[in-house]
């Protein structure tokens, strides 16, 4: 699974809610016609060098992410001091750690790739590791608290560190923890919680001796996880769901999540990978945001709070072809979950919504987009539209050589794209001027 980039956030679902964000790809809005546009974030390479490499290649699996979008540590160290520019905040990088060496050349996902001035460097821009910890041994699990505090970490950094996540369906939950080990069975069940509970508690005693503060969960995204290998309460302290919803499983996985939520009430919820299909059989954006609002419901009825969120946006379905979903977040999904982020317990999916542009007030002027040099409001004209009336006056603010070029427009809105009705330049004015700003 790709690294993922995590957000602090203040918000009264927990003391210490964390908003994650892996995003790899995107989808991007036009400002001048509405429409939606799938986004790339890293570059691809060729598929037909790849499979050239892998021929003469004498691994047998290149350690290609995504058929050749590769994430070094130096991407994550780049786009972290690009966020914290952007949208200042405490970030985290999510690295798995099995207790394997560095490939040749360097893999962000692997915390033996990062060295121990790369980890600094990761810790002065106010960031830090979320660890996916993939093995059970007690000295790796050792060199792997020594390497976090070498680095700087310490009681002022909360670490969250996944132990085996989703057993049900990995060697982790075989009777020997390892590929080719029997699983489903009683005994296999029983063998998982106990590595678990030795790894957890491995984790705290060298933890303690190093001053680190560390948070461990249990995660899994299925019901026979948490019913069958779910390990003794005390072993974690958060209970996580990886949630990836599509129109064929959204029953299924909302259930999940009630089940969990009843199950711990008393444990708060980390969504450690959080996926909405956009893209897929009878998905799209517009599925999206209704999917996604029924999850922010959920999660914001869990008794205990939620302390941690991800989101998981990656268009795998145009990378890997044997993926049938892709799940790159719209923006209009991120200005759902920045307004739920707000008020997680009072908000509610019916009413004004900055996001969704048929709920707003008629004759009010409503910011929907603002960046540096660029901002844009609406006006509803009328509550319905026919015939092509227009049903928005749209105002668009640049900023070009310390002054605002304003034009303003009257559009149409068919769901998903602007049709322009009347459009009229206004010229430009001083930043102070515009009301509207």
């Amino acid at each position: 699974m790709p690294g993922m980039l995590f957000l602090k956030a203040q918000s009264n679902a927990h003391p210490s809610l964390r908003l994650g964000i892996l995003e790899t790809d995107s989808w991007l809005e036009n400002v001048s016609d509405g429409e939606l546009r799938p986004a790339t974030q890293f570059p691809v390479q060729d598929r037909w060098q790849l499979r050239w490499r892998s021929i003469w290649s004498k691994a047998t699996k290149p350690l290609l992410l995504m058929h050749g979008a590769t994430f070094t540590p130096g991407d994550y160290l780049a786009q972290v001091e690009t966020l914290s520019t952007l949208h200042p905040g405490t970030y985290d990088v999510l690295l798995y750690y099995g207790g394997w060496r560095p490939t040749t050349a360097p893999l962000g996902l692997n915390l033996n790739s990062w060295s121990t001035e790369e980890l600094r460097q990761l810790r002065a821009l106010h960031a830090r590791p979320f660890i996916g910890l993939e093995t059970f041994d007690r000295i790796a699990i050792r060199l792997m608290v020594e390497r976090l505090a070498a680095a700087g970490y310490s009681k002022k950094d909360p670490l969250f560190i996944r132990i085996a996540a989703e057993p049900a369906n990995t060697a982790y939950g075989s009777e020997t923890g390892l590929p080719g080990g029997k699983r489903h069975t009683a005994r296999a069940h029983q063998a998982y919680k106990q590595r678990f509970a030795n790894a957890s508690e491995w984790i705290r005693q060298n933890a303690h001796r190093r001053h680190l503060n560390v948070k461990i969960v249990f995660a899994g995204d299925s019901l026979a996880d948490f019913r069958d290998y779910a390990p003794p309460a005390y072993a974690f302290d958060f209970v996580g769901v990886d949630l990836y919803v599509t129109p064929a499983n959204e029953r299924q996985k909302f259930g999940l999540l009630s089940d969990v939520s009843d199950r711990w009430p008393d444990k708060a919820l980390v969504l450690a990978e959080l996926g909405i299909a956009t893209t897929g059989k009878n998905a799209g954006p517009s599925w999206a945001r209704t999917a996604l609002a029924e999850v922010l419901r959920k999660i914001s009825r869990h008794p205990a709070g939620c302390a941690q969120l991800t989101v998981f946006s990656v268009d795998v379905a145009s990378r890997l072809t044997s993926r049938r979903w892709g799940w790159a977040w719209t923006p209009a999904m991120y200005q759902m979950l920045a307004e739920w982020q707000q008020t997680p317990y009072a908000w509610q999916a019916d009413g004004f919504h900055r996001y969704d542009l048929s709920t707003y007030p008629v004759g009010r002027d409503v910011l929907y987009h603002q960046s540096g040099s660029l901002r844009v409001y609406y006006r509803r004209l009328r509550t319905t539209t026919q015939n092509g009336e227009p049903l928005f006056c749209e105002t668009l603010f640049r900023l070009s050589h310390h002054r605002w070029i304003v034009a303003q427009r009257q559009v149409a809105w068919t769901g998903n794209k602007f049709v322009t009705i009347d459009q009229l330049p206004l010229g430009s004015i001083d930043p102070e001027a515009p009301a509207l700003l």
